[in-house]
């Protein structure tokens, strides 16, 4: 009896380290916590309408993020991925990385008002 329990026992230690290699191992491929933005919108001076597509780039050129208008003169929550150093691609914002926005091809002003509203414009 005492040769089948202590049998047992190392079957039993050799799963439980096995299961927690597995699941070390793992836990190093959690992405990165993305950034989010929101704030007013204007372009050429007039509030932002529905349906306008706000893109999100790091500064090496790398989409983050996308939005769309749902309220007129307003965009956000934008969420920009950040990036996976567990991939050899570059596919989000790194740590402190700057983050520019883009209506179609065109690079937005970035303003911060008196009451902290964000507002982004041409």
């Amino acid at each position: 009896f005492f040769v089948f329990f202590f049998k047992a026992c190392i079957i039993l230690y050799s799963v439980l380290i096995s299961t927690a290699l597995v699941l070390s191992s793992n836990a190093a491929a959690i992405p990165p916590i993305p950034d989010t933005y929101y704030g007013t919108l204007s372009i050429n001076h007039s509030q932002a309408s529905v349906g306008t597509q706000i893109i999100a780039k790091t500064s090496s050129g790398v989409q983050c993020g996308t939005f769309k208008v749902g309220n007129m003169g307003y965009y956000g929550l934008l969420t920009c991925k950040g990036n996976d150093n567990q991939t050899a691609s570059n596919d989000g914002a790194g740590l402190g990385q700057n983050v520019s926005f883009y209506y179609g091809t065109t690079r937005l002003l970035v303003e911060k008002s008196a009451d902290a509203d964000l507002l982004v414009g041409l």
